[in-house]
Order: C-alpha cells, then structure tokens, then sequence
C-alpha cells in the first residue's frame, strides 16, 4: 500500500514518486490520499491498514514515529513498520562500535556505489548525496548521539530534529535513519574519501572513537561531478563575487533581510540592535532565491529569542513564502533555479515582552518532515538557521 500525501489527486501523480513508471496492481492494493498536514489522519489511516500488507508513506512522517511506528528508508518512500526491526541486511555491512556504546552494521548510499566500497558512487555538486545508516544498541542509551560525515573537505553535522534519537531506541533493534550531505555547489570536481564520525551531543563530546581506535570510519570513495547547468542563473553571485546571507540545502539561498521599523533600518547580518517597544511593530523582508527546483515544500520561521536561545511568544506563525501563497513546491514547481521573490513580514512585538536584549532568526524546514534546511558552505553544514541581527527592547 502506498499513501500519497496529497488528497484528491488521481492515482497518476503517485507515479512521479516512482519515477514516473505506472504502479502495478499486483503491487498495490490501494492508495489512500492523505492531507500532508493532518497528522493524526496519518496514524489513524496506518493503523487501519496495519494489516492489509506493507505501508508506505511519502516522505519522513513525525506522528508516525511519535506513534511509536519505525520509518524506514527505501527508495523515495519510507516504509512504516512496529518495532522492533530485526531482520534488515544493509547491503554495505560493517562492524563498527562507537565508544563501545552504537553498532554500525552498515550503511547504504544514493547515488550507489558502482564496483563495490571502493568503487566511485558519482553525485553532482550542488546535490544530496543520501547515506543510509543501520544501527543498533545492546542497552538503552539515554544520551543524544548522532553520526556526523566528512566527504575531503565538506563535513556534514545533523540535527536530532525529525529523527529517531537514540533514547527511543529498543536494545537489539536496527535502527535505519538516512542522512543528506548537500554536496556544496563549490565543491571542486574530483574524487573524494567518504567517512564517518559520531558525537555525544548531550555529553558535549564532539568525537567519539571507534573500535579501531579511530574517530573516524572511512565508508567509500565519491566521485563529484560538475554542478548541472545552467550554473549562473541558479547560482547568481555565489560564483562570481556576489553575496548571499545563506545557502539552505542547496534548494533555496536567502539572499538578503531588511528590517524596517519607525526610521530605523537594519540590513542582515546587522550589528547595531534594532531598538523597539512592546506592542511595536518591526517590518521585515527576506529575499529568496531559488537554487534548484526545490525537493520539498518548505515553511518558514522566523523567530525572536532570547539571551539564553530560547524563542519569546510567537510573533509570526510558521507559513510557506508570501503568506502561503507561494510555495517552494507543487506538483508543478513553482520555484525554478534563478527565481527571486521578496518575502514581506510584519512581526508585531508582544506588549508585555520584558525589556531586554534579544535577536532574529530565520530560516525554512521541510513541510511534513519539520526538518530544517541545513545551511551549507564548503567548510560543512554551518547550523541549521540565519541569525539576522540584534533587537533591543526598550
């Protein structure tokens, strides 16, 4: 069974998630629509059909993994499953313990492999490459741990956003989680070592070292091709001297922020603080750039926090661009490489905010996964949001 995310849709769109080739009936039982952003229609759909067969599900489902259900990776779907998993062969295997503590029994890639470990998975700079893990644990772990990856210079730190972090993992399950290494578009052509890493988050130990004595395990060797054409409409000044406050994903760059209250105005990354008052009113502009048709559609936040990083009352709820009425991805794309559209905000200050030091944030995060679009340059994933600048309150 496959569930779409999208209602009242003809079977037909369905295929563009199986690259187009139409769905065989000896295959699928049948398809349920669901509205992307009703989660419990989701769980209730899955539990209903738990035992018609093999539920699939477009795209990373967060009120399924609350649930309890495992979400695991394959192909463009993630397959639902009831823990615990057991019986999963990676098609890499490997043998690996981090700190004694998280198996690595292997991993898998997409691009795959040509020739076997060592032979030159190729993926284009400016696009994902996809790494599979499996791995497992023999006691509970109540830290946050998460793999991290070097490919030659890039090196990819994710988030435990929309994940199965490791203190929900059950002893003796694997546990099958994919992670994006959005190859940067700078990243010279040429062949480059693939390792892995793993961090305590919670313990703050940025390297932990494997069973070899290593801290890190080296996994494959990736060949990195040329970025696709055309590469100045979609790339604008990122290669030829201009500047852009951020690249997300290599899927959108915010280009610029203004922020406009009374006579003062602040560009990104401002220095000086934007002074206002409870109850008064900022106006704030980002500008988007399309990098390439985005993979996802994509919402954005833009948050005020405070000194210890904390968000104050919401003063602009989560939407995609323009409101909502532009967003990044459709069934037919909307957003094309080199497309730039002007993002208008009126974010109101809260009138009992307590006077004080606070700053900006934004950024974007996938619709149904809620994951956060990684800001990418070549020194690695540089966090996973934009900080514009200080606000003072008066």
């Amino acid at each position: 069974m496959i569930l779409s995310d999208w209602e009242h849709l003809t079977p037909l769109l369905v295929h563009t998630h199986v690259y187009g080739k139409p769905l065989d009936e000896a295959d699928v039982k049948k398809v349920v629509y669901v509205n992307p952003a009703d989660g419990p229609t989701w769980v209730r759909n899955v539990w209903e059909n738990i035992e018609v067969g093999p539920i699939y599900v477009v795209g990373y489902r967060p009120a399924l993994r609350d649930e309890g259900f495992r979400l695991i990776p394959d192909g463009p779907f993630y397959h639902v499953v009831a823990p615990p998993v057991l019986d999963l062969i990676p098609p890499y295997p490997l043998d690996a313990w981090a700190d004694g503590r998280v198996h690595i029994l292997g991993y898998d890639l997409n691009p795959p492999l040509v020739g076997g470990n060592n032979g030159g998975g190729g993926v284009r700079a400016g696009e994902p490459l996809r790494l599979v893990l499996y791995q497992s644990v023999t006691e509970p772990l109540e830290g946050y741990w998460m793999p991290y990856a070097r490919l030659g210079p890039f090196e990819a730190h994710w988030t435990t956003d929309s994940r199965l972090n490791t203190p929900l993992w059950q002893p003796g399950e694997i546990v099958v989680e994919e992670y994006e290494l959005p190859v940067p578009f700078d990243l010279p052509p040429g062949e480059y070592p693939l390792s892995l890493g793993y961090a305590d988050l919670s313990g703050g130990r940025a390297e932990l070292s494997f069973s070899s004595g290593e801290t890190a395990v080296e996994l494959a060797t990736i060949t990195v091709l040329p970025p696709a054409p055309p590469l100045s409409p979609s790339l604008g000044g990122m290669k030829r001297g201009g500047n852009i406050l951020a690249n997300l994903d290599n899927q959108v760059a915010l280009v610029s922020a203004s922020a406009r209250t009374g006579l003062q105005i602040r560009q990104a990354n401002w220095e000086k603080p934007l002074t206002v008052q409870p109850g008064q009113v900022i106006h704030l502009t980002l500008t988007w750039r399309g990098l390439a048709t985005p993979r996802d559609s994509c919402t954005v936040f833009i948050h005020l926090m405070d000194g210890a990083n904390r968000p104050v009352e919401e003063i602009n709820p989560d939407d995609t661009p323009l409101g909502g009425s532009f967003p990044t991805y459709l069934w037919f794309p909307k957003w094309l490489p080199g497309q730039t559209v002007d993002d208008p905000y009126r974010l109101v200050i809260p009138p009992d905010l307590p006077p004080g030091d606070y700053y900006l944030e934004a950024g974007m995060y996938g619709m149904t996964s809620h994951r956060r679009l990684p800001v990418v340059n070549l020194a690695g994933l540089a966090g996973d949001r934009v900080i514009l600048g200080p606000v003072q309150v008066r």
